[in-house]
């Protein structure tokens, strides 16, 4: 009997030597902390609603890399959107069990919800961008708002 079990377990070994290695899956990176980007003064003066869509790397550290405006808002969204992702953490994505760097896209939607706002702005979305020369500053909104819906 005891024989019997030795020749089991070092079969066992054997045949365990002979099948390949498991690798762990890989995995997408996962939000593990979002903070929420703050409304520009221009954009709140023209009671703007608009979404900005970033282009990252998700790093082996967690961290937001490379972060790139794919489609801007203008209105000074564009920026926020940009430091509030600075702020963002992940669970890095893995490839064979090991943290590696990922490419990314994220929206990001700045809804204004204005008290004692009479105008329906309900699915109304804007844009402002410029193309600008080296060097020059994009125009600010100083004074003004978008139409309501009719």
């Amino acid at each position: 009997m005891r024989s019997t079990l030795i020749l089991g377990v070092a079969l066992f070994a054997e045949l365990a030597a002979l099948l390949p290695a498991q690798k762990p899956a890989d995995t997408q990176p996962s939000l593990i902390y979002r903070s929420e980007p703050e409304y520009s003064a221009e954009a709140t003066r023209a009671r703007v609603q608009a979404t900005v869509t970033l282009s990252v790397t998700v790093g082996e550290d967690g961290k937001a890399h490379d972060i790139h405006i794919e489609q801007g808002a203008g209105f000074g969204l564009d920026e926020k959107a940009v430091e509030a992702m600075e702020k963002w953490r992940f669970n890095p994505g893995t490839h064979n069990g090991q943290p590696v760097g990922l490419p990314a896209n994220i929206e990001m939607n700045f809804d204004i919800l204005a008290r004692n706002d009479k105008i329906d702005r309900s699915g109304q979305r804007a844009r402002l961008n410029f193309t600008l020369p080296p060097h020059a500053t994009r125009p600010e909104l100083l004074i003004g708002q978008l139409p309501g819906n009719q």
